[in-house]
């Protein structure tokens, strides 16, 4: 049942979406594409005119027909899909009612059936519809009633859904989008009407009318091209998000088709502009020989080809309307590599560099050019050589070994609970061969042929988490390294996958220090806290408001430490900085303890805090003994980043808080930086 009710929504958008492009480009292209080479042909070109008028005014009859019965079979369909009915019950009911009455769609469906309706009314032509001169005040308002026609469907689609300022940006590229489709591809059936006749008549006025108007067409669509190419880039950084989207999601694929559709449409279009036209105008010149009518003959058929691409990509556009977009979907790559032009080797040496490579190529084929025009052939054979070398080793390079999952977004976000289950994932199954800290050192590594990687460089900064899942899951062959499909669950892979990227960020941290340096995409990862009888917050909650200091500490040892972070809590937040302090081990007793301290500051967390913030310190003993955790302070900047860490007592009864707001204008001085990501991809 979902089946049939998906295709028929999708037979419905495409009917819809083709219905009001035709309507628009139509009304367009008769007001100012043919009226100038129609007056150019004095009478043949009134007699013209009111032939082109009267087929016109039949196909706008049929879009008008065409959106009425489209628009109401589509609420039918809409109101059935969200009332749970069969859709006769959904139609007879209160659900049709309350889907106009409630909904942005159905606003919009009552908008698009009252500017149909009004658009029937005034296509009843009169005298001055007939007119060849200049555009009457009737026929400009037909078209923008089919220009607004055409613009509800951006409320009606995936744009509509987009949230805040990025949501007016996607709406308004979308509806550019629709506008520049319907210029272009509503007016193509016209234009081939026209050209169609005028090579029947095979005159020199049919051929003047041909010349002009093709010419007059042309100018308009490369306009409609390159803001479809602008508007259509900003839609599919909205809905598709990256280039592994495009081959990897059924959305991005189902784009795919659309733009091979449309660089077929390009192709033909500049075909007519290049090849055709100036064949045809020699018809200017008052001659209307063979090669001309064969001309304008195979313009008219390949603007009937473009458009029935146009009607093509209008049902490729119904499905894309109930499709989930690609950014919003797991991306399962379908090919055995990959086009990665940071690849590096399993050490993570990166050689070559691509991109050097490439541009040799390029500086290559200028060079061939230049040489090809002077008649250089020594000089065009060494450059052709070149750039062919620098061209193969480019791919070389570039090319890598893919995997369905290579570009697989991990499902879990990136916590400290979650880290620390893979630390313990790690200590069970990994660190028996790559030792505790991930070198490649376990006590099994000496016993096997080939050395196992180093965790925290090669393979968690230089691999894909998809890439990593992949390998924990299926192996390596050729290596010792067993797949755990048959002992873990796809979860507990990804709980992996996420310590192994700590790990790695744990690497990197060894070059914080106690003050704010130098930024590093060193994200802090996020945990759940209380303070006092407060409700739970989280560390992700402060982004945007205030950089965390977060303490974790040990009584009575940090006692006068946190003392001094306490006299200075209100001088640190009038900085932006906000003190959390977290007892190691955990527990309420623990925070309740610390008498003398400000209970603002003193939280209650999860044990996974400090096992997922020890490896920041590269010694994860020193934060879980079971009687003493020793004490560590890491601040984290308000867009999520771990920018330095403190361990030790050394001075405990040092004036920190001066070190912190000087760290605090440090930051605020920092140019803006996007937020750590949640699900922690590099």
């Amino acid at each position: 049942m979902v089946t049939v009710v998906s295709a028929a929504e999708v037979g419905v958008r495409a009917v819809a979406y083709a219905a009001a492009m035709f309507l628009f480009g139509a009304s367009l292209f008769l007001n100012y594409v043919p009226r100038q080479a129609l007056r150019a042909a004095q009478d043949a070109g009134l007699h013209e005119w009111r032939a082109l008028r009267r087929h016109v005014l039949r196909l706008q009859i049929a879009c008008v027909v065409a959106t009425i019965v489209s628009s109401l079979v589509w609420l039918a369909i809409h109101a059935a899909v969200i009332s749970d009915l069969p859709i006769a019950q959904a139609v007879t009911g209160p659900a049709a009612g309350a889907v106009l009455r409630d909904t942005l769609f159905g606003r919009m469906t009552a908008l698009r059936l009252l500017i149909a309706l009004v658009a029937a009314a005034m296509l009843v032509p009169g005298r001055r519809v007939l007119d060849v001169r200049a555009p009457a005040a009737g026929d400009i308002a037909r078209t923008a009633l089919a220009g607004g026609l055409l613009a509800t469907m951006a409320w009606m689609g995936h744009a509509a859904a987009t949230p805040g300022q990025d949501g007016s940006i996607h709406l308004c590229a979308d509806l550019l989008h629709l506008l520049a489709a319907g210029a272009w591809l509503g007016a193509l059936p016209p234009l081939a009407l026209m050209l169609v006749r005028a090579a029947r008549a095979g005159t020199p006025a049919a051929a003047v009318i041909a010349a002009r108007a093709t010419r007059q067409f042309s100018t308009v669509a490369i306009a409609c091209v390159g803001a479809l190419l602008v508007t259509g880039g900003l839609n599919a950084w909205y809905l598709v998000g990256t280039p592994a989207a495009l081959f990897g999601t059924p959305y991005g694929q189902l784009l795919l088709l659309k733009l091979a559709l449309f660089v077929l449409m390009v192709a033909l279009a500049a075909g007519n502009r290049f090849r055709l036209m100036p064949r045809v105008a020699a018809a200017a010149e008052g001659t209307a020989d063979p090669r001309t009518i064969a001309a304008m003959r195979r313009i008219a058929r390949n603007a009937r080809i473009e458009a029935a691409s146009g009607l093509a990509i209008a049902l490729i556009v119904g499905a894309l309307g109930i499709a989930i977009p690609g950014a919003h979907t797991e991306i399962v790559w379908p090919l055995s590599f990959a086009i990665d032009f940071g690849a590096v080797d399993e050490h993570g040496e990166p050689g070559l560099a691509p991109v050097e490579l490439l541009l040799v190529c390029i500086g290559a084929v200028v060079v061939a050019v230049r040489a090809a025009r002077r008649g250089q052939r020594a000089m065009l054979a060494a450059s052709s050589s070149v750039g062919a070398a620098a061209l193969v080793l480019c791919g070389y390079l570039v090319i890598v070994p893919a995997y369905p999952t290579t570009y697989a977004r991990s499902p879990l976000r990136y916590t400290a609970s979650s880290i620390a289950a893979g630390a313990a994932l790690y200590a069970a199954h990994c660190a028996v061969c790559h030792g505790a800290d991930g070198y490649g050192e376990g006590p099994a590594a000496a016993s096997l042929p080939v050395r196992p990687a180093n965790l925290t460089a090669a393979h968690a900064l230089h691999h894909r988490p998809g890439e990593i899942f992949w390998r924990l899951t299926h192996g390596i062959p050729g290596t010792p390294m067993p797949g755990f499909a048959n002992a873990l669950t796809p979860t507990q892979m990804w709980q992996l996958v996420g310590f192994l990227r700590a790990r790695a960020d744990a690497e990197a941290a060894r070059n914080l220090t106690a003050s704010v340096e130098k930024w590093q995409p060193i994200a802090a990862p996020d945990f759940t806290f209380e303070i006092g009888r407060g409700d739970q917050e989280t560390l992700e909650g402060q982004r945007g408001r205030d950089a965390v200091l977060l303490v974790v500490y040990t009584l009575p040892a940090s006692q006068a430490r946190l003392a001094v972070l306490a006299a200075g809590r209100s001088r640190l937040a009038s900085a932006g900085i906000r003190v959390i302090a977290l007892p190691c081990p955990t527990s309420a007793s623990a925070a309740k303890a610390a008498d003398g301290v400000d209970p603002a500051m003193l939280a209650i967390g999860d044990a996974s805090v400090v096992t997922a913030y020890a490896l920041f310190l590269n010694a994860p003993a020193r934060l879980q003994r079971d009687s003493t955790c020793g004490h560590a302070e890491f601040l984290v900047d308000r867009n999520g980043y771990l920018r330095a860490l403190h361990a030790g007592l050394d001075e405990p009864t040092r004036d920190r808080v001066v070190d912190l707001l000087q760290d605090a204008d440090r930051l605020h001085r920092e140019p803006p930086r996007p937020p750590a990501l949640a699900a922690h991809l590099h």
